[in-house]
């Protein structure tokens, strides 16, 4: 399971899991359709999040995690929406960065503020084989990027985001993160 091998490869690391609306998917599912069920099954303790010392970050129209000490944020969905979410996001925030998923698709934007700050927006694509037939209800999954991304801190004012973008070549897919070579 790839939490086992980030665990191994970043054993003393502080990780955390934002949950996006798929990850709400199984739990909706069993309380329209197992109630028994509910509260026994849950994606958490499927994943092992406890035992692997993950923190979770519940998905919801506030969800915002800010990354140690830093003016950096993450959360599923973008401040804004639309085709190119980068640009339109920086307009809606306030003195922060911010690293988001959900839209699929990878882009970074930056602007600078009247006080000379930098702040940055990253979407990070997603971890998705978009050719499964769970897929099929996407409007267009072509235009969909598959990637992740690892942040890296310093100290509060510096901090690093490091996009990974994944390349599906014969059925296989493979990456480079911090200078290794990874292919499943």
């Amino acid at each position: 399971m790839a939490l086992d091998e980030w665990q191994e490869r970043f054993p003393n690391a502080r990780k955390t899991l934002l949950f996006g609306n798929h990850s709400n998917r199984l739990n909706k599912y069993i309380l329209k359709n197992a109630k028994a069920l509910h509260g026994l099954f849950t994606l958490e303790v499927e994943l092992g999040l406890e035992r692997r010392n993950i923190e979770l970050v519940p998905y919801g129209q506030y969800q915002m995690y800010q990354v140690l000490d830093c003016n950096l944020y993450l959360r599923h969905e973008p401040p804004s929406g639309g085709e190119n979410i980068a640009k339109p996001s920086l307009k809606k925030l306030l003195d922060c960065s911010m690293i988001c998923g959900h839209t699929h698709r990878i882009e970074e934007s930056s602007v600078t503020s009247f006080k000379g700050n930098v702040y940055t927006m990253h979407s990070i694509g997603h971890l998705t084989n978009h050719r499964s037939p769970q897929m099929e209800y996407g409007k267009n999954p072509a235009s969909w990027q598959l990637g992740f991304g690892v942040i890296t801190v310093i100290n509060r004012e510096n901090w690093f985001f490091q996009q990974c973008h994944i390349k599906e070549v014969g059925g296989k897919f493979s990456t480079i993160c911090d200078g290794h070579y990874y292919e499943v």
